[in-house]
């Protein structure tokens, strides 16, 4: 009875942490560069560079405002067992390949932070479960909006070269 008593008390602590969330943070780096960062707040505002792939590493990097309910549907990813790693900082004891660097952090509206912190290498069975699966539910969360942003910057590209030939191609005055 009182360990259903406990992990009641935990799932309200969480929730209540949850509504007080205002800000989302995901940094990783791979070898010293970083391979993704997602910034997402409550009001939309939102900070994307990368994919978190160490295979490509994208250098692109946007900032913007999407659908407040991109944060909100984050956020509720954020599972009991996830949250319960938040103050701490763990090292594996023998990293395989490139040397990564996962930062997870959750602002609240007072302006205080919880973190966690993952040093791990890239062949390493490492962090657990609960922290790349939400690392995975915010790529895909910002992915829509990531790809959307890229496009746009292709297409403003392409307009460029076309109006700088299109200028001097037409005969002047």
């Amino acid at each position: 009875m009182n360990d259903r008593v406990e992990l009641a008390r935990a799932r309200r602590a969480v929730e209540a942490e949850q509504q007080a969330v205002s800000g989302i943070l995901i940094l990783l780096e791979v070898g010293g560069r970083e391979a993704l960062l997602i910034r997402l707040g409550a009001d939309g505002g939102i900070h994307r560079l990368g994919s978190g792939s160490i295979e490509t590493m994208e250098r692109d990097r946007f900032i913007g405002i999407t659908d407040p309910e991109t944060f909100h549907q984050l956020l509720s990813k954020a599972t009991p067992a996830l949250m319960e790693w938040c103050g701490q900082s763990r090292s594996h004891p023998s990293p395989r390949g490139d040397l990564c660097e996962l930062v997870i952090s959750f602002k609240r509206a007072d302006g205080e932070e919880s973190k966690m912190a993952w040093r791990y290498g890239s062949h390493s069975k490492w962090p657990p479960p609960e922290v790349l699966e939400f690392v995975a539910a915010a790529v895909e969360a910002t992915r829509p909006w990531y790809e959307n942003e890229k496009r746009r910057m292709r297409l403003q590209a392409e307009r460029a070269v076309y109006d700088w030939w299109e200028f001097f191609t037409q005969p002047h005055a």
